[in-house]
């Protein structure tokens, strides 16, 4: 399932992994940290980086210096306990 419909409708700023991040823009704005990476990022740029679909990729996203901030917010956001997660089955 594709959510981008989400990030429109709602004008969520989207957060990708292996992207600089601005931490004021995520503090003071609804953002969709999209952990699987995304799917035109993907199809773009031929990386497979940007799809985020095994446990290796996910362990090797959360590792990679790149992600630090990314992560640092997630881990915030749980610790405050403002996070809405989306599961797709």
């Amino acid at each position: 399932m594709n959510y981008d419909p989400i990030e429109n409708c709602l004008r969520i700023i989207s957060i990708f992994p292996y992207d600089r991040h601005n931490s004021n823009v995520i503090k003071n704005k609804q953002c969709l940290f999209k952990i699987h990476g995304d799917i035109q990022r993907y199809i773009n740029t031929g990386e497979s980086k940007y799809c985020i679909l095994s446990k290796d990729q996910y362990i090797q996203a959360l590792v990679d210096p790149h992600n630090k901030d990314m992560l640092k917010n997630l881990q915030d956001d749980f610790y405050s306990k403002s996070v809405f997660l989306l599961d797709v089955v």
